[in-house]
């Protein structure tokens, strides 16, 4: 079983691709986001909330826009 940050490193070994990671923890752990961009990661994201939460059209918007100007990173 690979876990986010080794397919991350093997993502980067095999063929380099713009990665944003979204994870639950990353609105909380500096590290996780430190070790992703080590990995080779562009950015962590925080996972948006429950689609019930306050703010949650809000942060897909953010994901999205992010995850669109990501993707032309070479």
């Amino acid at each position: 079983i690979v876990d986010g940050l080794d397919a991350t490193k093997e993502i980067m070994r095999a063929a380099p691709t713009p990665i944003l990671v979204v994870s639950a923890a990353s609105a909380h752990d500096v590290g996780l986001a430190l070790s992703a961009t080590q990995a080779g990661a562009l950015m962590v994201l925080p996972k948006p909330t429950s689609p019930h939460a306050p703010g949650f059209e809000s942060e897909c918007v953010q994901l999205r826009a992010m995850a669109r100007a990501m993707a032309g990173v070479k």
